[in-house]
């Protein structure tokens, strides 16, 4: 507000007494600082869209924080050239959409040709609308595109809420099982068979001297995506441990050993059909120690102190348990997703106050204006009824005009801002939440003809009387 407010100042402060003291033709002052405005909206907008254009070309586009940044600094750069466009181009659309249907309402079509008397006043009105607007549609559109992308990817490669096993190398017992079952917030559970065996040269991530091999089970009902049961002669590896570049996997108990055909899977360790596993526990012999695993499904939207708590409640059912699983990284990318939502709550908030206060100006300054024009229609035969819809409707023009635009721009810097994101081969869901979008656009034009109501009413109170006092 300050940096906005230096320039008039700097301006008022520069003009000479003798200056002040010459007619001016206002309108022409006008249109040349809208044509200057128009010139600067231009070129800015270009410059904006050549730097998304060079980021959006570039192969790392999507990959790298630089592209990221060269993105984001043409979005900035496009949406201010755009508002400036914006303030030239409102008032010529309201006008339009005023002669267009108000052909049968004279009504509506003064209001469309009221919202021309002063396009700048208009312009500015409705560029700080569609402000608001934009960035709070861009948010929720965001926000929401992030979250669903984010626990897409977490769901397709770390499926499994909680996954529950021993550290002292046994299965888990009747009793065990049935306590996991019992536990607060879990609402399924597969439990499958596994063996440990000496790690020998093989990748061993958790440091322990073994691998762990797992048999296939049906794990439809407790994993957030489609789990791959390995045919026979397949094994299915977790990501960590998964090598593109091997096409085959070998298991070896001294001068024995089977191979496998490798398939990339999102389930811990390694996993073998039901008859394989069977032959490598018996290949492996006394080498092998019988184990069991857990996969546990908790209650979608859980909160992070609701997981741990969760986990902590398994974590006292179980003898020397070991869980895992993808529940807390879930949680935590909600809470961070409902914190955006927040800051988006606030901005419109804001957005509300600024269509408030700009609006009630906007309007206030045009009737103070036309004052003596109200008295004169209310002369020539309109009610107070048309006056205050006369009033009402210039906002609505102005509201509707920046509400369209505003989520139209909202939901396409959403969509750049999204595939810009530097988070490599993830796939991206565009997600646009109707509802909330369609409730924050509400709002805000609600509160833009909320704002009307007081000039409507301090114009209606103008007195054909008076009028004819003064053109006599």
């Amino acid at each position: 507000t300050l940096i906005a407010g230096i320039r008039p100042a700097f301006q008022a402060g520069n003009l000479s007494p003798m200056v002040a003291l010459e007619p001016v033709d206002s309108a022409a002052v006008q249109k040349s600082k809208r044509l200057t405005r128009l010139i600067f909206g231009i070129v800015i907008t270009g410059i904006g869209l050549a730097c998304i254009t060079i980021a959006t070309v570039s192969p790392d586009f999507g990959k790298e924080a630089a592209q990221f940044g060269l993105a984001f600094l043409g979005g900035m750069v496009s949406f201010i050239g755009v508002l400036m466009l914006l303030t030239w181009l409102v008032p010529y659309i309201t006008r339009g959409i005023g002669k267009l249907i108000g052909k049968n309402s004279v009504t509506f079509q003064m209001a469309g040709e009221n919202t021309w008397r002063n396009p700048a006043r208009t312009g500015a009105t409705g560029t700080a609308l569609v402000l608001g607007i934009t960035l709070v549609t861009m948010m929720i559109v965001g926000a929401k595109s992030v979250e669903t992308s984010v626990l897409t990817e977490i769901d397709e490669k770390r499926p499994i809420d909680l996954i529950v096993s021993t550290e002292d190398n046994r299965p888990l017992t009747d009793a065990e099982i049935t306590a996991i079952n019992k536990t607060e917030n879990v609402t399924q559970v597969a439990v499958t068979k596994a063996l440990r065996v000496p790690a020998g040269d093989e990748a061993d991530p958790m440091g322990n001297g073994y691998i762990q091999i797992n048999e296939a089970a049906d794990l439809s009902k407790v994993a957030h995506t489609d789990v791959a049961t390995p045919p026979e002669g397949t094994v299915a590896v977790d990501g960590w441990l998964y090598d593109p570049d091997e096409g085959t996997k070998q298991f070896s108990a001294g001068d024995k050993s089977m191979t496998f055909a490798v398939q990339a899977a999102h389930t811990p360790n390694y996993t073998l059909s039901s008859k394989d596993f069977e032959a490598v526990r018996a290949m492996y012999g006394e080498e092998a120690v019988d184990s069991s695993v857990a996969f546990v499904r908790i209650k979608d939207g859980l909160s992070i102190s609701q997981v741990l708590e969760t986990r902590n409640n398994l974590m006292d059912k179980v003898q020397a348990p070991q869980i895992g699983g993808s529940a807390l990284e879930r949680a935590a990318m909600v809470l961070a997703i409902k914190s955006m939502l927040i800051a988006t709550v606030v901005m419109l908030a804001v957005s509300v106050l600024v269509a408030l206060v700009g609006v009630t100006n906007t309007l206030a300054l045009s009737v103070v204006e036309r004052r003596r024009e109200n008295a004169m229609v209310r002369a020539l035969g309109m009610t107070k009824g048309d006056l205050r819809r006369m009033i009402t409707w210039e906002t609505v023009l102005i509201a509707g005009v920046a509400t369209v635009v505003g989520v139209a721009m909202g939901i396409g810097y959403g969509a750049l801002g999204l595939h810009a994101l530097p988070i490599g081969e993830a796939t991206r869901h565009l997600v646009i939440p109707w509802d909330q979008v369609a409730v924050a656009a509400l709002i805000s034009f609600l509160a833009a003809l909320l704002a009307s109501i007081m000039p409507a009413r301090l114009a209606a109170k103008a007195s054909p009387v008076e009028a004819l006092a003064d053109v006599g």
